[in-house]
């Protein structure tokens, strides 16, 4: 456990270390023990980081903003960073130059600066030209405009990154992920630019012009006075720090419950008809107004927070002025500094409060922002578990065989869900996958497509005798077609959804899609919408009928032309007529490998396999399996005598 929590101390991925340790162990207390653990480690976890830790979180940002392959933006980045000195200095010259510029009105025929003499008008010039440099349209806006490219290289970057690590994790990730919740980390990606601009461009310049400022109080002034602002901008930074960890605790607790009201967004958006079914109007609105209300009593704590470290900030900032404007008044009485030296302490100190008053503030906001990132930077750290081998291959397709040797395969390492399975797809031939819900038909499916990879030992599974594990994702996925009991579609067009049999920027050619629409008979359908092939079929393909549905995936299939075809149920909404139309074109000429939903569809399959539990209970043709008058022969016995009894139950249900 020690080995565990050290990881987790580091900050590392710990799904590669637990794995291993967790799979040496055997029985349910230990499994519920480690849940248990690692959850009281969680809590933990949220707790306000370290400065260390945020070091740590702004080592990693770094990696991801700095543009390392770009030399020109490279450049841009140190042109802004001689801006942002330049701006420093400007901070400080300015209050001076005010100064200089009141003295030649007291006392005049006084040169403060020789290179502009005794008349006034050079020193209200650079004043005022210093002035401008020092707003917000002067240095600062050349600054941001220089960095747009610099903000938009970060911004695509990160958003690239982060979806195609996504398309790239494993289905065991994506079966337990929430929606609402990772479309709210996808929201973060934002907030990885706007940490890197708040510390480079807000808290690091305002930390920058504290301290040049102490020095200049100590030089100018004396000695007292800037160790008097620089202890108040200490206490200011600590009372800041302290107040903005509950501050901060307040904000996580918002977001995980704005999290909640989300999910219930999301919930009951996707499964709207179920609600409405159940008349489940009243009971979401009570849930959905729970999540508000709870949200709503941290924002309070949250807001109160805030003001109370705006007041306590204010008062220190308060203080040190008083402190700073008693010490330079009695200087003046003293005979040792003048008038303007009044003027230029108040406007320094006056120019030092307004950042300084907002760092608490910028504190948060980097704050949130990290947290934002690191909930990035967690999910960017998911190991992506299927990957191309180092030494991958493409996949050479000539025959289609397929085969399983001895494939072992445990879910999560500990379930297991197959049990040395073997058998052999020939070339251009058909087997069929049967068994009871859980017998591991469909997870045999999503091992040949690599959703899920085999660990040594476990077996192999090849594809004209290549171990797919060596060769390459894509062209392994190229040469097989599948097509699901529920096809997924997307929200676009008809045309749309058929064509992404291949996905590319140059679509096929629209006889490729029309032809593949009419093996279907789905041609005729498609041309009774106003809008043809380019009519929109909604979220999911809610539009269409699941047996529409069905052949749209059948067409998409088609118009990718694989060499191996994987059906999982495929024509469950169909009869069996509409089936062999939509299918026979399909299958015919290449190796199949399907999980029927009938077991009248499988009359000419070359092999069927029969599961029970994971492992091959009976193998062979099916006139060898009715022979053997076992586990395939009962289940067609019994599907049989249901489409004898069906007209019976029909008939009496009507009379």
């Amino acid at each position: 456990m020690a080995e565990v929590i050290l990881a987790i101390a580091r900050g590392r991925n710990l799904k590669d270390r637990i794995k291993p340790w967790c799979c040496a162990k055997t029985g349910v207390n230990f499994c519920n023990d480690f849940r248990q653990r690692r959850r009281r480690l969680e809590l933990i976890d949220t707790l306000e980081p370290s400065w260390r830790e945020l070091f740590t979180r702004v080592t990693h940002l770094t990696l991801h903003l700095w543009p390392s392959q770009s030399p020109k933006l490279q450049s841009i980045s140190l042109l802004c960073l001689l801006i942002l000195i330049l701006g420093r200095i400007v901070n400080a010259l300015a209050p001076l130059t005010l100064g200089a510029l009141i003295t030649t009105f007291d006392n005049a025929g006084v040169v403060t600066f020789p290179s502009f003499g005794s008349n006034h008008l050079p020193y209200l010039i650079t004043y005022v030209f210093l002035h401008f440099l020092s707003s917000s349209g002067g240095l600062a806006a050349l600054r941001d405009t220089l960095c747009i490219p610099i903000m938009q290289h970060s911004d695509r970057s990160m958003s690239i990154l982060t979806f195609n690590h996504i398309l790239a994790l494993s289905l065991s990730w994506h079966t337990k992920r929430k929606t609402s919740e990772l479309l709210r980390i996808l929201d973060c990606v934002p907030a990885v630019n706007r940490a890197g601009e708040l510390i480079a461009f807000t808290a690091l310049p305002a930390l920058l012009d504290v301290a040049v400022a102490v020095v200049i109080f100590m030089i100018r002034f004396e000695l007292a006075l800037g160790v008097v602002v620089g202890v108040v901008m200490i206490g200011y930074i600590w009372v800041s720090v302290v107040l903005t960890r509950y501050h901060t605790g307040m904000r996580r607790q918002m977001d995980d419950r704005n999290v909640i009201t989300r999910e219930i967004h999301m919930d009951c958006l996707l499964n709207y008809e179920t609600v409405k079914y159940f008349g489940g109007e009243e009971y979401e609105g009570r849930r959905y107004a729970e999540a508000i209300g709870g949200y709503q009593t941290f924002e309070r704590g949250f807001i109160s927070a805030l003001n109370l470290l705006n007041l306590v900030q204010t008062l220190v900032i308060t203080f040190g002025l008083l402190v700073g404007s008693i010490i330079v008044a009695s200087r003046i009485e003293r005979g040792e500094s003048d008038t303007s030296d009044f003027v230029v302490f108040i406007v320094y100190y006056a120019q030092l409060y307004f950042p300084l008053s907002h760092l608490g503030g910028v504190h948060c906001a980097i704050n949130q922002s990290l947290i934002d990132a690191e909930k990035l930077l967690n999910l960017l750290a998911e190991p992506t578990d299927v990957v191309d081998a180092p030494d991958a291959k493409e996949l050479a397709v000539e025959n289609g065989e397929v085969e399983f040797e001895n494939v072992s395969f445990y879910y999560d390492g500990i379930t297991p869900l197959l049990k040395n399975v073997s058998f052999k797809v020939p070339p251009g031939g058909h087997l069929a996958l049967v068994g009871e819900p859980g017998a591991g038909k469909s997870t045999i499916l999503h091992l040949i497509c690599r959703l899920h990879d085999l660990q040594p030992g476990e077996g192999r599974i090849l594809v004209d005798g290549q171990d797919i594990r060596t060769v390459t994702l894509s062209t392994l996925r190229n040469a097989i077609g599948v097509v699901p009991q529920d096809p997924v579609l997307f929200n676009a067009s008809i045309g749309h959804n058929i064509a992404y049999g291949q996905p590319s920027m140059r679509p096929p050619q629209q006889s490729t899609i029309i032809d593949a629409a009419q093996a279907v008979q789905m041609h005729e359908r498609i041309m009774s919408f106003p809008e043809g092939y380019e009519t929109n079929i909604g979220e999911r393909g809610v539009r269409l009928s699941d047996r529409e549905k069905q052949r749209v995936a059948i067409a998409r299939v088609m118009v990718k032309n694989p060499r191996v075809l994987l059906l999982d149920e495929a024509t469950s909404a169909m009869d069996g007529a509409m089936e062999r139309a939509a299918l026979g074109r399909l299958v015919d000429g290449r190796s199949c490998l399907s999980v029927p939903y009938r077991l009248s569809t499988i009359r000419d399959t070359d092999v069927i396999v029969v599961l029970k539990e994971g492992r091959i209970a009976e193998q062979g043709s099916r006139k060898e399996l009715l022979e053997l008058d076992g586990l395939f022969a009962s289940m067609w016995a019994d599907q049989i005598n249901m489409a004898l009894r069906l007209p019976l139950i029909l008939y009496h249900w009507h009379s």
